[in-house]
């Protein structure tokens, strides 16, 4: 039988444990509460210069709420500001993976992704959104295209590491409609059909590739150091009804190859 003195010297360790459980559990939740309440302005401001450094000029204005779930405006260069809304899941902070949905929405545009980081690299997937012709002649107007329609796009997925992207799918779709391309003699003004493009990873470039039904018309590659090239193949020229230029011929394609510093 168990003595009284030796019960009650148990009883001592026991309430001693019960203590420290209830001070590692009281521990546990206060900093739970600073985190998810830490203001994610006050995250960014400290994390502001490496997050600009490392993301090529992206920059971030607005930040409100917590870590967990926020919003803010994410300005990069001299594309239209994006605001974006997410929601960090915990329980994969417990694999050291930060995880989280992320709506973006600006005038003429509406996505939504999920972000996964971790100390390795990261992903974007089930990347949906659709941008509007207002938003796209933002970006294309200087380079001499004025879009109508809608651009959807389709289940994207990338994967990056420390240094490059490192695979990217994706399907583009567009209504059609008129569009006015401006050349050194004129601009030309044109009715397209419906168009679809591929988005992959080619070689390290990011590649997409516009067809018509099969026809392939033409292939955008934008390589890690921001130079971009346009193939465009004859199919497209014919298409368009745009007139070759002189120094052109029938053959191979493409017809037509532009380059240019677009990052």
């Amino acid at each position: 039988m168990v003595s009284a003195q030796h019960r009650r010297k148990i009883d001592r360790k026991l309430v001693g444990m019960n203590k420290t459980t209830l001070f590692l559990i009281a521990l546990i939740a206060f900093l739970v509460f600073v985190i998810t309440m830490t203001p994610a302005s006050l995250v960014y401001s400290s994390f502001q210069e490496k997050i600009s450094d490392g993301a090529l000029d992206l920059a971030i204005s607005q930040v409100e709420g917590s870590i967990w779930q926020g919003q803010g405006d994410f300005h990069f260069r001299q594309f239209p500001v994006i605001s974006g809304d997410w929601q960090l899941s915990p329980l994969h902070l417990l694999a050291a993976t930060a995880r989280s949905s992320i709506t973006l929405k600006a005038d003429g545009l509406n996505g939504v992704f999920d972000f996964s980081l971790t100390p390795r690299g990261g992903s974007i997937n089930n990347l949906n959104a659709v941008i509007q012709d207002n938003y796209l002649n933002e970006i294309t107007i200087s380079y001499g295209l004025d879009l109508s329609g809608e651009v959807q796009l389709e289940e994207a997925n990338l994967s990056f590491n420390q240094s490059r992207l490192t695979a990217l799918e994706g399907e583009l779709h567009w209504s059609g409609g008129i569009v006015h391309i401006q050349t050194p003699e004129k601009i030309h003004t044109v009715n397209l059909p419906a168009l679809d493009g591929h988005l992959s990873l080619e070689d390290a470039n990011l590649k997409l590739d516009i067809k018509e039904s099969r026809n392939s018309l033409l292939q955008i590659h934008i390589r890690p150091d921001g130079w971009a090239q346009v193939a465009i193949n004859y199919a497209f020229m014919d298409l368009a009804n745009l007139p070759l230029p002189a120094n052109a011929s029938a053959g191979d394609d493409p017809a037509i190859v532009l380059e240019e510093k677009i990052l």
